[in-house]
């Protein structure tokens, strides 16, 4: 957990600024109610290395978020060349600016999962190792038929326009 402690301390994700609910995994703590919940015994989540991750729906209308906002959406719109959805929620946009700063954040997997369509992700999975680097972007929900999907970052944003 250390590593991924370090990451939200020094401020990459903007925990405090943009009303990050950051639950600490308590699957981690208890290998049983890690089972109990699907989770894999070899889970990033069971090393500490791995969290799932929500913004608080205040992040779309807070003003001080507005640039943060404004930039999120301006390098989505740079990269696919088409705007965002308006139907995007406040956890998509926590999972482009994982992806759009994917190498920065030294982040080796980010995944949009489950809610109720692409765009509009339940939780967003965040995890870091000092054993990886895969630098992964998957999608997993009933859009996908309940299968990952690992896909660029460019083919990633492209489906929220």
């Amino acid at each position: 957990m250390h590593k991924f402690l370090c990451i939200i301390k020094q401020g990459i994700l903007l925990t405090r600024r943009c009303f990050w609910n950051f639950e600490d995994d308590i699957r981690c703590l208890n290998p049983l109610l890690n089972k109990l919940v699907g989770g894999s015994a070899t889970s990033q989540h069971c090393r500490g290395e791995a969290a799932d991750c929500a913004l608080s729906p205040r992040f779309m209308t807070e003003p001080s978020m507005s640039a943060l906002r404004r930039e999120i959406k301006t390098r989505v719109t740079e990269i696919t060349g088409k705007l965002l959805r308006p139907d995007v929620n406040t956890n998509f946009m926590l999972f482009a600016y994982v992806c759009l700063n994917l190498k920065e954040l030294d982040i080796d997997q980010v995944i949009h999962e489950y809610g109720e369509d692409f765009g509009r992700p339940a939780w967003v999975h965040i995890a870091s190792s000092r054993r990886m680097d895969k630098r992964q972007v998957l999608i997993v929900g009933s859009y996908t038929k309940w299968r990952y999907l690992r896909l660029t970052v460019e083919e990633t944003l492209a489906y929220a326009t």
